[in-house]
């Protein structure tokens, strides 16, 4: 989903500039296309720290089982 954030705020950010080009200018196109770059960089951040976040963390290893903390679901013990 992320991925498909990132995507659509490049193109959507390359097609303003191209509109903003033709009616303010150059410079003005430049900055609106900085902008999308940036916030397209921030999606890209969030999307990364989301998926650390809200990944399986593995408490306990022995011989037997593992046990996983899932956030938001809490522990779940896999015993072989």
């Amino acid at each position: 989903m992320f991925l498909l954030a990132f995507v659509l705020t490049i193109f959507i950010t390359i097609l303003v500039a191209m509109y903003v080009n033709s009616v303010a200018g150059i410079s003005t196109s430049a900055a609106v296309l900085g902008i999308g770059i940036v916030i397209g960089i921030c999606v890209k951040i969030y999307s990364r720290f989301y998926v650390w976040r809200n990944s399986p963390n593995i408490t306990k290893v022995n011989k037997k089982k593992i046990v996983l903390k899932v956030p938001g679901q809490g522990k779940f013990v896999c015993i072989r």
